[in-house]
């Protein structure tokens, strides 16, 4: 492979890796997702200790990945995210819900069917991160990574910051 298809092939992994952040996958059907938390039980995050509000962005924020339909998806989007919210990873920025959702959009064209997972949420004051992995069939991991979160005190996001470890 050359030079020119190796950095192409690296730059969709990565974006892929850049999108699927707090990445909550769809179902074998190919129509609907799985968000299986990482160590902690799916009513955790309220049971924990972890601010409201971070728990009803990671909630809204799944809820965009896992939507297929890019239009019910950018009316979630508007839900925690605003014009000027800002994501960035390594290989992606994406600024306001327009440009975060084509980035959604474009990962689930690639990959319909994947599970999505987290770890336990970490907080301090508006911010928070966690740990992800996505996995596709017969539980192959693909990606991993963590994310930190920052939120205004509506509890919209203001940015988005991830990093890879796959």
């Amino acid at each position: 492979m050359n030079t020119f298809m190796s950095k192409n092939r690296l730059k969709t992994y990565t974006s892929l890796l850049a999108l699927l952040f707090a990445t909550f996958g769809a179902a074998a059907n190919n129509q609907t997702a799985t968000t299986k938390p990482v160590n902690q039980q799916p009513s955790s995050l309220q049971n924990n200790g972890i601010p409201i509000k971070h728990s009803t962005f990671l909630h809204a924020y799944e809820q965009a990945w896992e939507e297929l339909d890019a239009n019910k998806r950018l009316e979630i989007i508007n839900t925690f995210w605003t014009k000027n919210s800002v994501y960035s990873d390594p290989s992606a920025v994406a600024i306001g819900p327009e440009q975060l959702n084509d980035m959604i959009s474009r990962v689930r064209a690639q990959y319909p069917v994947w599970v999505g997972t987290h770890g336990k949420v970490y907080s301090t004051g508006d911010n928070f991160w966690y740990t992800w992995e996505i996995r596709v069939a017969e539980d192959k991991l693909l990606f991993s990574g963590s994310d930190v979160i920052k939120l205004a005190k509506d509890g919209k996001g203001i940015e988005i910051i991830g990093f890879f470890s796959i």
